[in-house]
């Protein structure tokens, strides 16, 4: 049995027409089941497109060609959009980065998590389905969680619509979970405890984690391998220590060269 959680090899996108230059352009990587996977790039080099290409949500507009999508050991190259929707949420999970507008305004928080509960776990009571949501948002530092159910999402803070967020993501506990850049917009405190929050769930329950992020010094951190992404193809991968300490590739070494202080941290210590 593989290792990996998540399998890509030549992953292709398209925008318009299929003649166009292709956005993604022969993508390939596997990310380590149970393990942290870091995505890191300049905006623009494809981190994020590749991510929703996997679970198939560009839309019409994006032609996808790939020589394998493997999912948790399943074939998702060969889905159809409907046949994977069972496996979105249970299987691989999406942390979107904008949480304000990927939530809806009309409906409130416990509408949208409820919701989420029904899909994935058909056949409970009412009560159930309520109580399962306020625990959701126990389990992600959310106060007073029975209150905020009632709540809308322009009522809530950045910080905590993004917690709402990722308790819909782990609702499921999914074996994968994409982290889209999930600290944009938010003061350097949150995004610490948002962090935080995601290594502890991704620790307590053995899932895989791609967090997806401009930070260099983040990625450093939180990763077990690591992706440098540039201009819809991937320039590097290895480990911390292969990338940050042993870069081989000119754009990685200029993308380490703006944290000079961080760099020189790096370097090893004689003793």
């Amino acid at each position: 049995m593989s290792n990996n959680a998540l399998t890509v090899k030549n992953l292709k996108v398209t925008f318009g027409k299929k003649t166009n230059k292709p956005t993604l352009k022969g993508v390939s990587f596997t990310a380590p089941a149970g393990k942290v996977l870091g995505v890191v790039g300049e905006s623009g080099s494809g981190k994020s497109v590749t991510s929703l290409a996997v679970l198939d949500l560009l839309g019409k507009v994006a032609h996808i060609e790939a020589d394998t999508i493997e999912v948790d050991g399943i074939d998702f190259l060969n889905l159809s959009v409907k046949q994977k929707r069972p496996y979105l949420g249970k299987v691989i999970s999406y942390i979107f980065q904008d949480a304000l507008n990927a939530l809806d305004p009309t409906y409130t928080i416990g509408q949208q998590i409820i919701e989420t509960l029904q899909v994935h776990e058909p056949g409970k009571s009412s009560k159930e389905y309520h109580q399962q949501a306020i625990k959701l948002l126990e389990e992600v530092g959310i106060k007073d969680p029975e209150s905020r159910l009632s709540s809308y999402p322009h009522q809530l803070s950045g910080g905590q619509l993004q917690r709402i967020m990722i308790g819909i993501a782990i609702s499921s506990k999914p074996k994968i979970l994409i982290a889209d850049e999930p600290t944009t917009a938010l003061d350097v405190i949150i995004q610490k405890q948002i962090v935080d929050l995601l290594l502890k769930i991704q620790r307590d329950n053995n899932m895989t984690m791609i967090f997806i992020s401009h930070n260099l010094a983040l990625i450093s951190e939180i990763s077990d391998k690591i992706i440098v992404m540039r201009k819809g193809e991937i320039v590097e991968e290895g480990s911390v220590d292969d990338i940050f300490l042993h870069p081989k590739q000119d754009y990685t070494r200029a993308l380490i060269s703006s944290l000079p202080q961080f760099a020189r941290n790096l370097q090893p210590i004689d003793n």
